[in-house]
């Protein structure tokens, strides 16, 4: 049955099936859908158990058993990155139960022990709680809530064992205030959520839908006892869930409609869901399945990963949670998986030799914008922050730096995890063919203008000084190398000096200054026999000749150029040969700078003072 449903192509036609045969069909559907996740960034957990979670455009907060809240942002669409971690407040070691975020306030509501605590997201501390009040008297025994926006106030709906209680923002004085409205209901609920203006409440073994302002209560969907999920499409649409079944419904104006209904069966008991566009995320303990929406009758995709037990929704991506990590999941599709695989293959069997070639070609096909592969679509984001004028290099560059790193960590981990072996000279190599590859484009010529922009008053200085001294004889710098012709004579040097705006990434242009400028220099020396009167190629004859060849380079932002090489040295290479070269060009360029350079009655350039 298996091999022979697989094999078919996926049905448009398919409806909705309960029980055992809709399992069979919904497992064979899972391998002919088009539509798979990949991971593009992890962290470690280590705060005890996920007890509560919730997202926002900007943030995703995750509370734990020990009362602690961690925050994350996404970077660049797909990298996860923590930003703190709080610590309970006033000492409490309860968990952490309920996360709401009001993005308008730029307040986070975290339950704790019963009470609603209000942390503020821009400095990070708590500053209040929301008072809750029943039958005249606050009370420290809230279960769940829930928050909704009245009239441009925002309005906090707290649930006890007993009832509902209201609670309202006051924008100005800062604070929350208890209202004396409540609803009674007959138990404490599991889960909220508003639908359509109505608010749905789960409660052990029901789901109801509660009229806020009317009182009137309707009963949505019975089941059996267990964990019970809300979670929202959009508005008018949403799905809920208990630990059996699962049922999609909207509200219309002609009134409740049932979109779709499935049994999960005995062996497939969610953990966690989730929501994002048209697409729906549930957790089982072996794997995450992922559902249309409107027909979740079969899966369309499949992220192997166990024991999920918090998923969330932020800013294109899909935070998966276990007990010890957190994890960023994009879409991808299956051409991109058998082409990664195809090239995990080739470095697998490659020699150490061949590997390196190989890797660079992987690399380049990460980042290819026309294969949308999720790290090519964060570069979109890299390069509008880049191209934004209002920030400067010390706020670009590092975050460009941080890209590449976080791609080459990436690259090596998932190579790993597939039992590839790289050797250490691609380890030396990657972050060079990351930054090749992120330079290939409009990203290089973004950047290096805003090198040309800060640095144009130096780049010009030099200029002026490069054509003044271009007069001035080889001897006149301080070389005792007597030769006819030094730009002949040094003609390698200077092309590869030459070669330098030519190229697009500040690593190819440190390789090519580490590998070829000085030995360029030494060859030609060398080659001669004679020596032509340097014994021995010091510092001291070294540097005056590279100031020879740099004014006669005809370069235009020299000053620009050194410095875009320097912002992206690595610290091993800054100590190392190709942090001398660059150094050596740093002293070249400050000698060019400071030349007193007199001019003669006839207006020819005399030696430097």
């Amino acid at each position: 049955l298996y091999l022979s449903l697989s094999l078919r192509p996926a049905r448009s036609d398919i409806r909705p099936i309960t029980g055992s045969a809709g399992h069979a069909i919904a497992l064979a559907h899972r391998y002919v859908r088009r539509m798979s996740f990949i991971t593009t960034s992890t962290a470690l957990w280590n705060h005890g158990k996920i007890s509560a979670a919730a997202s926002s455009q900007q943030f995703a907060i995750i509370g734990s058993t020990t009362g602690k809240a961690t925050i994350y942002k996404i970077e660049f669409d797909i990298f996860l990155k923590k930003i703190v971690t709080i610590a309970a407040p006033a000492q409490k070691t309860a968990a952490v139960s309920q996360i709401e975020i009001i993005e308008r306030l730029d307040y986070a509501l975290l339950l704790i022990g019963g009470i609603i605590h209000v942390l503020d997201l821009n400095s990070f501390v708590y500053i209040s709680n929301v008072p809750v009040h029943e039958r005249g008297l606050p009370v420290g025994n809230t279960v769940r809530f829930i928050t909704r926006s009245v009239s441009g106030a925002v309005e906090v709906i707290a649930a006890t064992n007993q009832q509902v209680n209201f609670s309202t923002f006051s924008a100005s004085e800062l604070t929350f205030r208890a209202t004396s409205r409540a609803l009674y209901i007959p138990d404490g609920p599991c889960s909220l959520s508003w639908v359509s203006g109505k608010l749905v409440v789960g409660f052990s073994t029901e789901f109801a839908l509660l009229e806020v302002d009317s009182g009137q209560v309707d009963s949505l969907w019975f089941f059996e006892p267990g964990p019970s999920f809300c979670v929202p499409v959009n508005s008018t649409h949403m799905i809920l869930s208990s630990t059996a079944s699962v049922v999609a419904f909207s509200i219309r104006p002609n009134g409740l409609f049932v979109n779709c209904r499935l049994n999960w069966g005995v062996s497939r008991k969610p953990l966690a869901m989730c929501s994002q566009g048209s697409l729906f995320f549930v957790s089982f303990y072996d794997h995450i399945g992922v559902f249309d929406v409107e027909d979740f009758s079969f899966p369309v995709g499949r992220i192997d990963m166990k024991n999920i037990t918090t998923l969330l929704s932020l800013n294109g991506c899909v935070i998966a949670a276990d007990s010890h990590h957190i994890h960023a999941l994009h879409s991808s599709s299956e051409d991109w998986l058998s082409r990664d695989n195809k090239w995990k293959d080739k470095l697998r069997e490659a020699s150490e030799s061949a590997q390196t070639s190989f890797l660079a070609e992987y690399i380049s096909d990460l980042l290819c914008p026309s294969l949308k592969h999720p790290f090519a679509l964060s570069m979109q984001s890299l390069l509008h922050v880049v191209s934004d004028p209002c920030l400067d290099l010390l706020e670009v560059c590092p975050l460009v730096q941080k890209f590449i790193d976080t791609i080459v960590c990436r690259v090596f981990e998932d190579c790993t995890n597939s039992n590839v072996v790289v050797s250490d000279l691609c380890k030396v190599r990657a972050p060079s063919f990351v930054s090749d590859a992120i330079f290939a484009g409009d990203f290089a010529d973004n950047l290096f203008s805003k090198f040309t922009r800060q640095f144009s008053t130096e780049d010009g200085e030099l200029a002026k000084s490069c054509a003044i001294l271009r007069k001035l004889e080889l001897r006149e710098f301080g070389s005792n190398l007597t030769v006819n012709d030094p730009l002949g004579f040094f003609s390698v040097a200077l092309s590869v000096l030459q070669e330098l705006p030519t190229l697009r990434s500040p690593f190819s242009m440190l390789r090519l200054v580490s590998e070829h400028l000085g030995q360029a220099i030494s060859q030609a020396i060398e080659n001669t026999g004679d020596h032509f009167g340097v014994e021995e190629l010091t510092a001291d004859e070294y540097i005056p000749i590279l100031v020879f060849i740099t004014v006669h380079s005809g370069l235009k932002h020299l000053y620009s150029l050194h410095k875009f090489m320097s912002f992206f040295i690595a610290p091993n290479d800054a100590r190392g040969h190709t942090g001398y070269e660059l150094t050596t060009m740093a002293v070249a360029l400050e000698y060019i700078n400071k030349l007193q350079v007199q001019k003669s009655p006839s207006g020819d350039a005399m030696p430097p003072n």
